[in-house]
């Protein structure tokens, strides 16, 4: 899926089905969950094909307004632990979505 995703509204699609299926089966645990694993590796792969990884952890920040996920503060607290571990494996670099997504978090916080 990773390789995909090309340009931004291909990635946000991909992954906003991926999110969902993270939401119904509850699987956001950053300790216990499939969810840090997986984007970690699609985190990796996008990296290493020269693509934006902050795109990744943009989209994820807003999938926090999700109805699923605003209705259930635990998966809340759960996919933030999912943004700090993807958050420290990213390359530093200047980015416009990296500036929206920690805006975003703030907001959450």
């Amino acid at each position: 899926m990773a390789k995909l995703a090309k340009e931004g509204t291909t990635v946000r699609r991909v992954l906003e089905s991926l999110f969902r299926y993270f939401d119904s089966a509850n699987l956001w645990s950053p300790e216990h969950g499939l969810a840090l694993s997986v984007l970690l590796n699609m985190q990796s792969i996008i990296e290493n094909s020269g693509q934006n990884t902050h795109l990744l952890l943009s989209i994820l920040v807003k999938h926090l307004d999700h109805k699923n996920v605003l209705k259930n503060p635990n998966m809340q607290l759960d996919i933030v632990g999912v943004i700090t571990h993807l958050a420290k494996e990213t390359r530093v670099q200047q980015s416009v979505a990296i500036i929206g997504a920690l805006s975003d978090m703030m907001r959450h916080l």
